[in-house]
């Protein structure tokens, strides 16, 4: 007789709105004990020995003290990002993790989309410089962190992806406020020694929804667009002069992902992490927060 396999016990801490939807999918790979919101005394979580890991989907400025804490208390984390706001706090937090032997890897949803990785692992086969353009526009939410904290994030874990974020020189121009807090911004990089650069437009005050990406070789270019009914369309063209575009393209490859289960891809991710079984991403998530303390800004209320 055939043993039923036993799944990790979980807390999901935050029962908000990226709570309630992370929420659907932790039952295919954990046993959900407690689902916390804010009047929720989190001491009972820490006491559980059965729970061995915490899911944190809460306030960004909450993250640092929610997952030190979850750490402290032997608890392996997967938290919303940022994982912090200062890049001292994203440090203490991983060897705090180390010193314990746990695990702990945050939320960047995008570096989980087949279509993305698909992108990137294209990028990286085009021969000569290479130049980025990201951008990431909807309409809210004005919080206590600017845009950059909000939604460069993302970008830059993708960035990440194609070069480590350590490699890259950058610097950002403002372009719109709300209390004191950038709301449409931009950040430039440049990777000098491998001819990589770019920009990520990012903006809170965008009536509607825009998510693109796209990367512009020598000879082909690759545009990912979520949104699309194809989500990864890679052109290769000839540089004929004069020519008219019918005549230069070469070949299209177009690739239509499932772009609405990216999230489930991130709790699986974080279940084969904690079996040892993939590698955990807070090196990366020290690199963007090191990256974000440049420019970006927060407020306390």
């Amino acid at each position: 007789m055939l043993m039923k396999k036993t799944k990790p016990k979980v807390a999901l801490i935050g029962s908000g709105y990226w709570g309630s939807i992370i929420k659907k999918y932790i039952s295919s790979y954990f046993e959900l004990k407690y689902v916390a919101d804010s009047n929720f005394d989190k001491s009972i979580i820490w006491k559980d020995e059965e729970v061995s890991a915490v899911i944190i989907a809460t306030p960004i400025e909450t993250h640092y003290q929610i997952t030190k804490e979850a750490l402290i208390n032997n608890k392996h984390v997967l938290v919303e990002k940022p994982i912090a706001l200062k890049y001292d706090e994203s440090i203490e937090l991983r060897e705090i993790a180390k010193s314990k032997e746990l695990k702990i890897c945050v939320e960047y949803t995008q570096t989980f989309s087949p279509s993305i990785i698909q992108c990137v692992t294209t990028a990286k086969e085009l021969e000569g410089p290479l130049y980025i353009e990201m951008s990431v526009k909807h309409l809210g939410r004005f919080m206590t962190c600017d845009v950059y904290w909000l939604l460069a994030s993302h970008q830059l874990s993708i960035l990440d992806m194609v070069c480590n974020l350590d490699e890259f020189s950058f610097y950002n121009e403002d372009h719109l406020f709300h209390n004191g807090l950038c709301t449409t911004g931009t950040v430039y990089f440049n990777n000098n020694e491998k001819k990589i650069k770019g920009r990520i437009d990012i903006s809170t005050n965008f009536p509607g929804k825009e998510v693109m990406i796209n990367f512009y070789g020598d000879n082909a270019t690759i545009q990912y667009n979520p949104l699309a009914k194809n989500s990864v369309r890679t052109t290769y063209y000839d540089k004929k002069y004069k020519s008219l575009p019918s005549a230069l393209t070469i070949n299209e490859i177009i690739n239509d992902y499932d772009e609405n289960h990216n999230l489930e891809h991130s709790i699986r991710y974080f279940h084969d992490v904690m079996l040892n079984a993939r590698k955990q991403n807070i090196d990366r998530a020290v690199r963007i927060t090191r990256t974000l303390e440049m420019f970006a800004k927060s407020i306390t209320l």
